[in-house]
């Protein structure tokens, strides 16, 4: 299993059925997306989660420095962070 399915599949998330999934599929997505586009690839979302960002405290910091790196080993492309709360 790869960094990036350990990442959204962590136990803290709690998922339903439903969403157990929704995160790495989001991420698959701006993947081929990235890849099809050949373009980098700016996120902005309001999950503050840490499937998503490197956290101090409560306080979302910096995007995962793993999926800035897959991004860019799977699709070529720079890929930024940001919460949408600031």
């Amino acid at each position: 299993m790869n960094a990036t399915k350990r990442i959204f599949r962590r136990a803290g998330d709690k998922p339903t059925n439903r969403q157990k999934f929704g995160d790495l599929v989001i991420w698959k997505e701006l993947i081929k997306r990235a890849k099809k586009e050949g373009c980098p690839v700016i996120f902005v979302t309001d999950d503050q989660k840490e499937d998503w960002f490197v956290k101090d405290g409560k306080k979302a910091i910096l995007g995962r420095p793993e999926l800035i790196r897959e991004m860019k080993k799977e699709a070529g492309q720079d890929f930024l962070l940001y919460t949408a709360t600031g």
